[in-house]
């Protein structure tokens, strides 16, 4: 994944052209058969003046990239699946995805036997965002306006001052801590550290706490936060109830961010409960495996400078990430 064409050319005193001339005789990787758990995913690998995302698509079962496309655009995507024979993509059963709508048309047009799963790491992602405003928001309001050093200030005023930079101070350095729940979430038995702002000893668990103290609404975000990783600990037969329940916790919640995120829930509210299917062997439906390709390809990317010839860079991807991917015992014939 490191090695890049002028490693290999270094290491062998052959020229870098030498190397990418042995590399396409020998290297043609064609696309996989579309699995019946398929997963598929965009990252910002290859651009071009008509593109800049690589689309993915990788079978979930044997952990194996099925092809690479050079564009997540709706119409690309339609010419590409109408090409493929129908009775093989008949055999999809679940496309795993984010939230980006063309998949989901694409999948309703071109896969009929299957049903959309909304991978739960999107759902989080799109909820930090929201989380996120709304402790900027807050932390706003004590941002320091350069008025602490009047002289003529009360010592009531000074004190009001200097707690305002304390719950900027919280905002600005422990934001982390809003995100931490479940196992990660700090423990009120944590051991303390002297910190130099506060002249005190706490532990994450107690400035986790000042913070809900002085903003209620930051305590209300995360306790929605909270009950999102709980919602998603349930099992496919409780989903739907569980969904109904979270949905009327956030309806009723004092942040107008967390009240938006539920047009976004009810949206997506199939294939978010879609997500709760487990495949034998394999556990919930999941888009991590193609995160961590995505990962792999953007290495392969940044480690050569770049790509200027696709059909390069798929076969490279190709190669590089399948494990049972191979080269050519002689040179490709090529029309």
């Amino acid at each position: 994944m490191t090695e890049t064409f002028s490693s290999v050319a270094l290491r062998y005193h052959l020229s870098t052209t030498s190397v990418i001339s042995i590399f396409d005789k020998y290297v043609d990787i064609s696309r996989g058969v579309l699995s019946e758990v398929l997963c598929i995913d965009e990252v910002y690998a290859f651009k071009s003046k008509k593109r800049k995302y690589v689309c993915v698509l990788l079978d979930f079962k044997a952990q194996e990239i099925i092809d690479l496309l050079p564009s997540r655009r709706k119409m690309d995507l339609s010419n590409y699946f109408y090409n493929i024979p129908k009775e093989e993509r008949l055999r999809v059963k679940i496309v795993s995805m984010d939230m980006w709508h063309t998949y989901r048309d694409i999948t309703q047009v071109y896969f009929p036997n299957a049903v959309c799963a909304i991978d739960k790491f999107h759902i989080f992602q799109e909820f930090g965002r929201r989380l996120t405003r709304i402790r900027i928001k807050v932390m706003n309001k004590y941002e320091d306006k350069g008025v602490k050093n009047d002289p003529t200030l009360s010592q009531f005023e000074k004190s009001r001052i200097y707690q305002k930079e304390i719950n900027y101070y919280l905002l600005k350095k422990f934001h982390w801590l809003l995100f931490k729940v479940g196992d990660d979430a700090p423990q009120p038995s944590g051991g303390r550290r002297y910190n130099k702002k506060l002249k005190g000893k706490y532990n994450l668990f107690e400035l986790r706490q000042m913070m809900f103290d002085a903003n209620p609404e930051l305590l209300d975000a995360f306790n929605a936060h909270f009950l999102l990783h709980k919602f998603f600990q349930s099992n496919y037969e409780e989903a739907g109830v569980k969904f109904i329940e979270l949905i009327e916790f956030f309806k009723n919640s004092q942040s107008i961010e967390i009240i938006d995120f539920v047009n976004t829930l009810l949206q997506w509210k199939k294939e978010i409960i879609n997500s709760f299917i487990v495949i034998e062997g394999h556990g919930k439906i999941s888009n991590a495996i193609i995160e961590n390709r995505n990962k792999a390809i953007k290495t392969i990317k940044r480690n050569s400078n770049g790509f200027v010839n696709w059909g390069r860079f798929g076969n490279r991807v190709m190669y590089v990430v399948n494990p049972n991917a191979t080269h050519y015992l002689y040179p490709i014939k090529k029309d």
